[in-house]
């Protein structure tokens, strides 16, 4: 009996100790901190945002509206900010962008066989970086090197036509037409090589790294109390979904080591670069990992919302037809020369892209060094920094009345936003980021939007099935790390020009 009570005090103060440790570690960092929502004690702002954690792009633009333009969030003891207009990104991506360029990391991702290696969740901007950086924008998404892949993803856009000619008259999910094809594109210009017949599992493996990064996770709510424990297992699941695609490209690496040896089989592409860069092999798999991580789902979720968008609203999809029946021609094949002539079908997928930024709250970053001051606040040093372009892009200051309807009008000649494009330096528009940690394969993914957009509504007419109003669409979207529909897009194809 005395063993059971002495037991029972025991843990009754742990639970008191950790409770009050967890408490002193929610009170800190308090100073000149931006305004926000009064957090619990221990659990911050947690309950508040947990039920909202699908659409935290909403739940965050709503607070930015009471209580200001950056905001001071409390995840457990770990405040992270959020900066919610043009102004406050400016300051963010630009006025600091050299003190905040760091990444903040999730804790699944930190361990030693990926975070040193990789591209996306670099920390800092260090050399090797910068290294990987430069061959990738000269040897990847150079106009050059996008030139020369351009026949390779006009007929892979094709073969999506024939699928999807085949299946006329049913129903067809439009995300699993797409995503196949941008897998493919991606795999051609990255490993010359078709990789959903090398690694069919990569998008599961892919989809479910992306839930892990953004999972709630023990590690990243009270760091100082749990770090390092991976106690739910996710840095142990990340790890394992990573070494299976690393086997992968364990074996691809070594058959083209194997075939540079042969002069007759040596080819000149992005791997062959790679190859030569003097990377190691950790690097180079990690490379290959973040590309697809971040060039897929943000390019198919963004064809599929313009696709959305364009079904429901019946005009811009009459224009847009119009437009390629007149520049492309009525039985010809869309080609990546007719996209720079297609100025309406580029106002819409711009506009589809300020309503639908295919990654709403950009990845966090952090100051690594020491403290910033950020709008006369203060972020304190290793705090993430958020910014929300979907709130961004639907800012009534910023765009003026109506900003949640589609309307691409605003981006054609003679209208206010007509020059606003989004390279980064437009802080209104940012569905592809801004600063040096931009979207460096903005120019690849959107090549591959306009081909594929262009292709399926030149080719086919859409409908809902069961003979559903176009005009009452289901538009709901949901917050993963990229901002999917949370309901696919289920259309009829039929032929153009059928009867």
């Amino acid at each position: 009996m005395a063993d059971i009570l002495i037991l029972t005090l025991t843990l009754t103060l742990t639970l008191l100790s950790l409770c009050l440790l967890l408490l002193f570690l929610s009170n800190s960092h308090k100073t000149k901190l931006p305004p926000g929502p009064k957090p619990w004690p221990i659990l911050g702002n947690l309950p508040d945002l947990l039920p909202h954690r699908r659409r935290l792009h909403r739940f965050l633009s709503d607070l930015s509206r009471l209580h200001g333009p950056l905001l001071t969030l409390h995840r457990g003891s770990s405040p992270i900010f959020v900066a919610s207009t043009p102004a406050s990104a400016s300051a963010v991506l630009r006025t600091h962008d050299r003190s905040l360029c760091g990444r903040h990391v999730p804790a699944a991702f930190r361990f030693p066989a990926y975070t040193p290696s990789t591209f996306i969740w670099s920390t800092t901007l260090d050399e090797r970086w910068k290294s990987v950086r430069s061959l990738c924008k000269s040897e990847l998404f150079s106009s050059k090197a996008l030139d020369a892949g351009s026949a390779e993803r006009e007929r892979l856009a094709a073969r999506m036509v024939e699928g999807v000619r085949g299946r006329a008259g049913a129903r067809v999910d439009v995300r699993e037409s797409v995503v196949k094809v941008v897998y493919r594109m991606v795999g051609e210009m990255v490993l010359s090589a078709d990789v959903l017949e090398r690694a069919p599992f990569l998008r599961e493996q892919v989809a479910r790294a992306m839930e892990l990064a953004v999972a709630p996770n023990l590690e990243d709510l009270w760091p100082r109390v749990f770090g390092g424990l991976d106690l739910q297992g996710m840095r142990r699941e990340t790890a394992e979904q990573l070494e299976r695609m690393y086997r992968v490209w364990d074996v691809m690496i070594d058959e083209r080591r194997r075939a540079v040896e042969d002069e007759a089989t040596k080819k000149q592409d992005f791997f062959a670069a790679v190859l030569r860069s003097g990377f190691d092999d950790a690097r180079i798999k990690a490379l290959f990992s973040d590309l697809f991580a971040a060039g897929v789902d943000t390019t198919t979720a963004s064809i599929e919302w313009t696709l959305s968008e364009l079904v429901k609203n019946a005009f811009a999809m009459a224009q847009v037809k119009q437009e390629l029946d007149a520049v492309v021609g009525k039985d010809n094949q869309v080609r990546e020369s007719h996209l720079p002539e297609l100025a309406y079908l580029n106002a819409c997928i711009k506009e589809s892209l300020r309503l639908h930024p295919p990654v709403p709250l950009l990845l966090p970053h952090q100051s690594e060094e020491e403290d910033c001051e950020v709008m006369g606040h203060v972020i304190p040093k290793g705090c993430g920094v958020m910014v929300n372009v979907w709130a961004i892009g639907r800012d009534p200051d910023a765009w003026g009345h109506s900003p949640d309807e589609f309307c691409p009008e605003r981006f054609i000649n003679h209208h206010d936003e007509c020059g606003v494009d989004f390279k980064g330096s437009h802080f209104k528009f940012l569905p592809f980021g801004s600063g040096r940690r931009a979207c460096m394969g903005m120019p690849l993914g959107h090549r591959m939007i306009q081909l594929l957009v262009a292709s399926l509504v030149h080719n086919f007419n859409w409908g809902l099935p069961d003979g559903g109003m176009a005009d009452q669409l289901d538009m709901d979207d949901w917050f993963e790390l990229t901002l999917e529909r949370k309901r696919p897009l289920v259309l009829i194809p039929s032929e153009v020009g059928a009867c």
